[in-house]
């Protein structure tokens, strides 16, 4: 797919024009990783939000972001970003142990995803084909700016993305992260409408 297929999507009958932004916590660099969270703690020591902290350089498509300001004595702002930037920066990660030692563990520890999954035609043996699944969906789903927004605290922005699973749709839970990345935190958080 080329640059502008990511800039205008059609999703469910609707044409959507996406213009990036990063999200501008003042004071607060997005690498490296290690001095970000030594200043991240300075910030929340002196009485910073942190929510506003938790998402400084994180990527949203304008139409669908956390509403400025956050609270009143918000400071955050917003910068233009090319598509071509988000795109050579978006890394989804989805930890392989989110299937092997929580999906595929025994029914109970899994609440009961281990035969959801099963159902579906996965197995303990399918991890990895999962893993890769979920993380090249999430990265193009993300990339068109098709994400839900869900909780926003101290720990982040968690966004809800459809994942295609033999023709199941399933919303699985991410974090964004700075510079484009995204992480998954619930490989099944129900189902797609």
């Amino acid at each position: 797919m080329g640059m502008f297929d990511y800039s205008i999507v059609t999703h469910n009958g609707k044409v959507f024009f996406n213009n990036w932004i990063e999200w501008q916590e003042i004071n607060l660099p997005t690498e490296p990783k290690w001095f970000r969270i030594i200043i991240q703690g300075i910030l929340s020591f002196f009485g910073h939000c942190g929510e506003c902290i938790a998402i400084g350089g994180c990527y949203f498509v304008d139409r669908n972001m956390p509403e400025q300001p956050l609270h009143p004595k918000c400071h955050c702002g917003k910068l233009s970003i090319a598509i071509d930037k988000v795109s050579a920066n978006i890394n989804a990660n989805c930890p392989l142990e989110k299937f092997i030692n929580y999906i595929f563990t025994d029914d109970t520890k899994s609440k009961g995803k281990k035969s959801l999954f099963e159902s579906l035609g996965y197995t303990r043996e399918n991890s990895m084909q999962l893993k890769f699944d979920y993380e090249n969906q999430a990265r193009e789903q993300y990339l068109k700016g098709l994400y839900e927004l869900d909780t926003l605290d101290e720990y982040g922005q968690r966004i809800n993305i459809e994942i295609d699973l033999n023709g199941h749709k399933i919303l699985s839970g991410w974090m964004l992260e700075p510079k484009g990345k995204i992480r998954n935190i619930t490989p099944f958080g129900g189902w797609a409408i």
